[in-house]
């Protein structure tokens, strides 16, 4: 499979957990947590706390790539989360999950600091990754997020070249 079938073999409702290998564990990050505020927060609530609440109370292995982007775009559950994502944005850098081509891998970039603080090894492959297309498309206009998530690469970069243990 070439990488544009690749890309586009990805939606936001794609189970990511299948994409990303298959090893997420089946409990929620609520029943993990225990986080009070999230659970008061009702699913039907309307915008972003809404749908974070409603991904927490998904098992991480039926969580879609929308919901992934999303709580990696909050940081929350990264624990859980990180090496997967890490592998996901390997395999499919340029898979629209939710708003844009690309938008998890943007996402992870933005988070990479606890992406490394939870699974090392996997971001450091990630980071290793081609980027040409992220670059390509930062410097096509100014794109402020674009342009953080390009400083997020740098800046793991520098980390990982260093071999450093301690981010932040």
């Amino acid at each position: 499979m070439d990488a544009d079938t690749k890309q586009t073999a990805v939606s936001p409702q794609s189970n990511f957990n299948t994409l990303a290998g298959g090893s997420l564990p089946s409990f929620t990050l609520l029943e993990v947590t225990g986080d009070r505020k999230l659970a008061s927060i009702a699913p039907a609530d309307v915008g972003l706390e809404g749908r974070v609440a409603t991904a927490a109370r998904v098992p991480l292995n039926e969580l879609s790539c929308e919901q992934v982007r999303l709580l990696v775009s909050q940081k929350t559950g990264l624990e859980w989360l990180a090496e997967s994502v890490a592998r996901f944005c390997m395999l499919y850098p340029q898979a629209e999950c939710d708003i844009f081509p690309g938008d998890l891998t943007i996402n992870a970039l933005l988070a990479w600091e606890c992406l490394y603080k939870f699974a090392p090894t996997a971001t450091t492959q990630f980071i290793g990754g081609d980027f040409t297309w992220l670059i390509d498309q930062a410097s096509e206009g100014q794109d402020a997020l674009l342009e953080e998530a390009l400083r997020g690469l740098e800046a793991a970069k520098v980390v990982v070249d260093q071999g450093n243990d301690r981010v932040g």
